[in-house]
């Protein structure tokens, strides 16, 4: 895990936005920001990591966040890794500048690199198809990736 001063250098190296900074110092103190719980089917699994300073972390899935932390935690390149690190608040305006309906989202990792700030959302791939034939903000692009348009906005 980065001390202060190595993530301001790190910031300061990838010629981030203050608004980034921000959210990043703000996702390092606060991380989770979200508890997770078990309403929807998932699990609470608690996630020892020496790369985050010898800490247990909270989890929300055992089927695809668990995994990530694992893959986290094993990779030479991942410099820290935060479950649950923010909450994302949109608003989508119809035409006339109304708001339409509000979208609150948490991204499940925000991963530091020393190439640069990820947000990696963790979805099973059989959900993702079923939500993308629901509505169009699940979509898969023409190298395979998927986007979640709403959270990517």
């Amino acid at each position: 895990m980065l001390d202060d001063y190595q993530i301001e250098r790190l910031l300061a190296k990838l010629s981030l936005p203050e608004d980034a900074r921000l959210l990043v110092r703000s996702a390092r103190k606060n991380s989770p920001v979200l508890r997770a719980n078990a309403n929807l089917g998932n699990s609470i699994n608690w996630f020892y990591s020496k790369k985050m300073g010898c800490k247990h972390l909270e989890l929300w899935s055992r089927t695809v966040e668990l995994p990530a932390a694992n893959l986290h935690e094993d990779d030479p390149f991942c410099l820290e890794y935060w479950p649950q690190p923010f909450k994302i608040d949109r608003k989508t305006l119809d035409p006339d500048g109304k708001v339409q309906n509000r979208l609150q989202h948490f991204p499940d990792i925000l991963e530091i690199r020393s190439d640069g700030i990820y947000v990696h959302e963790w979805r099973e791939e059989f959900r993702l198809y079923t939500a993308s034939n629901e509505g169009d903000q699940f979509f898969k692009d023409e190298n395979h990736r998927w986007h979640y348009r709403a959270a990517e906005d």
